[in-house]
C-alpha cells in the first residue's frame, strides 16, 4: 500500500507540477518558474542547463522525489507512533469512537 500511495502520489502531482511550470505559472499568473529555478539550481548546485526543457526535467524530477519522501514521512513516521501506543494503550485500538466511550455515562 506504502508503494501505490507514493506511486499515486507522484505520477498525479507530476502532471499538475508540470501545468504549474508550464502554463498556470507562467501565462495565468506570470511567474517565470523554470527562469527561477534554473538561476536557484546554477546558483546552488551549479547545475548548467542548454534550455528550458532540462530545466523542466530537472525541476519534475526534484519534485517528484520530494513528494516520495512525503509520502514515507506521512505514512510510515506516524505508523512507528500510532503501533506501540495502541498496543500500551488498548482503548486507542477499540472499535468505537473516542466521543462515544466519553459520552456513555
Amino acid at each position: 500500500m506504502l508503494a501505490l500511495a507514493m506511486v499515486t502520489r507522484v505520477l498525479i502531482l507530476l502532471v499538475i507540477n508540470f501545468f504549474i511550470f508550464t502554463y498556470i505559472g507562467p501565462v495565468i499568473f506570470g511567474i517565470n518558474y523554470l527562469g527561477f529555478s534554473q538561476t536557484v539550481l546554477q546558483d546552488t548546485l551549479r547545475m548548467q542547463f542548454a534550455g528550458p526543457s532540462q530545466v523542466l526535467i530537472a525541476m519534475l524530477f526534484f519534485t517528484s522525489v520530494f513528494n516520495a519522501l512525503h509520502v514515507i514521512f506521512s505514512v510510515a513516521l506516524p505508523y512507528f507512533v500510532v503501533t506501540p501506543l495502541s498496543s500500551m494503550v488498548p482503548q486507542l485500538a477499540s472499535e468505537h469512537p473516542w466521543i462515544s466511550r466519553l459520552s456513555k455515562t
